[in-house]
């Protein structure tokens, strides 16, 4: 009787103890819930690990994993810093997208402030030729020799042969590869500065168009300078709508 008591009791005990006990599968799962620790940026590999083997479980050893809401909080709180990271960088990027328009307003305008002292003094010296008018500016191109050249040509010829001017002339070739190389690097603008992008697009074509009458000069003194002013001032209306994007 004794015995057999013992025994009754002894399988209780077993019972009670596979009723409580818990599978090494779900045992494995909550270490790698531990294992997680503080949620970092840093924290995706430990957290897919953790999750990998909880999916593998049961359901009825789903609901033995004491720490499963554990690893639920980490993957929101992962989600969230990711999402946190996302927006920073696309801030960052879209300031540093910003910074280049500026790079590429502010060589236009250096551009268009050279292309506009040459072109100016282009007209001065044509017009001067033509109508024999002196001016302390263009006298060295209209009368290089004390009276005025007999056509405008040469003036303009003396002019374009002035090494000052030549640099000048010199000076807008090299800021136009100077703006290309900045148009060029902003081809792909962040979804939120693309039509900041056609902007500065325009802009660029306006310049180029204007600088192009300088260094290419062609027609005569009345559509040059009908057309250097148009230039001029469709230019600088770019020039405003830009300024309002970047600001």
């Amino acid at each position: 009787m004794k015995r057999t008591v013992v025994l009754l009791l002894g399988l209780v005990l077993l019972l009670s103890i596979a009723a409580c006990g818990k599978s090494k599968a779900v045992t494995e799962v909550e270490n790698a819930i531990e294992e997680i620790g503080e949620v970092t940026i840093d924290s995706e590999e430990v957290i897919a690990k953790a999750e990998k083997l909880y999916n593998i479980l049961t359901d009825s050893e789903k609901s033995d994993v004491s720490n499963r809401l554990t690893l639920a909080e980490a993957k929101d709180k992962f989600e969230q810093l990711q999402n946190e990271q996302k927006a920073k960088l696309a801030e960052e990027e879209a300031a540093a997208y910003k910074a280049k328009l500026w790079d590429l307003y502010y060589a236009t305008v250096n551009g268009a402030a050279m292309t506009e002292t040459a072109g100016n003094l282009i007209i001065a010296v044509w017009r001067n030729a033509i109508w024999e008018e002196r001016d302390d500016k263009t006298d060295k191109y209209t009368r290089p020799d004390g009276y005025f050249v007999s056509d405008f040509n040469d003036a303009l010829d003396n002019l374009f042969s002035d090494r000052s001017f030549m640099d000048s002339v010199d000076a807008i070739r090299i800021n136009k590869d100077v703006v290309l190389s900045y148009i060029k690097d902003l081809q792909n603008p962040p979804e939120e500065l693309k039509e900041a992008y056609i902007i500065a697009r325009e802009c660029y074509d306006a310049y180029i168009t204007f600088t192009d009458l300088v260094i290419n000069l062609s027609g005569s003194l009345q559509s040059f300078s009908e057309s250097f002013e148009e230039s001029s001032m469709l230019l600088y209306k770019k020039y405003g709508v830009l300024e309002m994007y970047l600001d």
